[in-house]
Formats: structure tokens, C-alpha cells, sequence
């Protein structure tokens, strides 16, 4: 199975306490989406809600259909605010 490594940072490095986390997946051609899923699945503690989170994909955001590779340089963006 590929091996995902997914960059974290603010809040959700802090919960998990790294920098990084690395998700398995098993599909034949993961996209985005089986991604984010998979980070619900196995990191429950990070509370992913596609709503506020963002996956970019070699420094873009990437859509939720985009696939991925385990080549990809993906980081998990979380919510922001400001303004």
C-alpha cells in the first residue's frame, strides 16, 4: 500500500503532535478526498472537517477530485481567519 506523507502546521502540528503525519491508502488511484477521509479515519484526534480544511498538493490547493501520489509534496491547510 503507498505510503502519504501529509505536512501539519498551527494547531493541527500541535495536536499531533509533529510536523508530520503518513497515511496508507488503497486505492489504485487516491484522490484528494480518500486523503482527507483517510486523515479522519486514523487521526481522529486532528477533527478534520473538509469544510475548514484545505489539502495542498505541491504547494496549490488542490481539488477535492485532484489526485495524488505518494511523490506529492501534500500539507494538510487548516481553518484561518483574520481580516
Amino acid at each position: 500500500m503507498p505510503q502519504f506523507t501529509i505536512k501539519l502546521f498551527g494547531p493541527e502540528a500541535a495536536t499531533a503532535n509533529s510536523r508530520q503525519i503518513s497515511i496508507s491508502l488503497s486505492s489504485p488511484n487516491p484522490t484528494v478526498t480518500d486523503l482527507l477521509l483517510a486523515i479522519q479515519s486514523e487521526h481522529a484526534n486532528l477533527k478534520i472537517d473538509p469544510t475548514h480544511h484545505r489539502i495542498a498538493v505541491n504547494h496549490e490547493f488542490a481539488d477535492p477530485n485532484q489526485p495524488v501520489r505518494p511523490t506529492d509534496e501534500i500539507a494538510l491547510i487548516g481553518a484561518v481567519s483574520g481580516g
